[in-house]
């Protein structure tokens, strides 16, 4: 559909046109209602001209032409996020709350499952690409609708990650990031070692307000920099740690002269189909009785274990 606005208040009228004509409005009154636009070419056919309705409304802006795509039946629906629902009784099985949401999105793989804490709340299922990115799906506890979906990265979580881990800048911003951190920490040491409080603590902490603006500028650099030294330091530290967590590990392994624990494997038998979700649920229960359970995340390959978060109520 086209709607085509004049420049003041006028008539509006609502067309369907064929592709490639031409609207011309040949009047040279001020009140003229249309002025020349040439239509693009649309993506699917349309029908015949014809005038659907005629409505009177003030415009200030200048003209536009507007056209609203067809939606596609097949398409998930985006952006859109209903996290709570009316309990109706029984839960649905985990594994058919994975198979709807796999259903939904077969060209993505499960990636988590989150368990609402509520009874009202719904299952989120984060799916992923082979590009790491992230679509958490929202699904009905009750009877497997899918509520919505939404792109991880729009979610204000998922802002927020990608602008304090990445710099909306992906890998090449999360390695940004690290080295920051890396010359955070450096400045921090320095600092330490270069405050001159170390012979007399009193000088250390004094700030010397009737001095010249440099002075006393020095000293709240001086003084505050000494306060919020260890905090600092620990945020760079730990920070560097998780973006070169590989290498810091291998040194920290090397350095206690120690080996890390083994990754836990999955034993592929062959003709043997692999145990549902529920089943595994079940043992993880019954070696935990008293927590309950939070995150479920799937094993990407056969070879890969399941892992399942669960906590104890406090």
């Amino acid at each position: 559909m086209l709607l085509i606005t004049p420049a003041r208040s006028e008539k509006v009228r609502v067309l369907d046109v064929k592709p490639g004509h031409r609207i011309t409005d040949k009047g040279e009154s001020d009140r003229q209602l249309f002025r020349q636009l040439t239509l693009a070419q649309p993506s699917a056919p349309t029908k015949k001209i014809q005038q659907l309705s005629e409505i009177e409304r003030p415009f200030r802006s200048a003209q536009k032409l507007v056209q609203s795509p067809t939606p596609s039946p097949q398409a998930a629906p985006e952006v859109l996020e209903v996290t709570q629902v009316s309990p109706q009784g029984d839960l649905i099985a985990m594994q058919q709350v994975v198979d709807i949401a796999q259903k939904r999105y077969p060209d993505l793989k499960p990636h988590r499952i989150t368990i609402p804490e509520q009874p009202e709340r719904v299952y989120t299922v984060m799916m992923t690409s082979s590009k790491d990115e992230y679509t958490d799906v929202y699904i009905n506890p009750y009877n497997g609708e899918v509520t919505g979906s939404r792109p991880w990265k729009q979610s204000l979580y998922g802002w927020l990650i990608e602008a304090h881990v990445h710099l909306f800048a992906g890998d090449i911003g999360m390695q940004v990031v690290g080295v920051c951190g890396g010359i955070l920490l450096l400045l921090g040491v320095t600092g330490l070692i270069l405050w001159n409080g170390w012979r007399s603590l009193k000088h250390g902490f004094k700030i010397r307000w009737n001095s010249p603006k440099q002075l006393v500028n020095y000293d709240l650099h001086k003084v505050g920099g000494i306060v919020s030294v260890v905090l600092l330091s620990l945020i760079a530290f730990t920070g560097t740690m998780m973006v070169f967590w590989t290498p810091v590990e291998t040194a920290l392994y090397q350095i206690t002269n120690t080996q890390p624990a083994p990754e836990p494997k999955s034993t592929v038998v062959a003709g043997v189909a692999p145990m549902e979700i529920d089943a595994l649920l079940e043992k993880a229960q019954a070696t935990l009785p008293n927590a309950k359970f939070f995150k479920i995340f799937p094993a990407k390959k056969p070879e890969d274990a399941f892992r399942i978060w669960m906590e104890f109520p406090q």
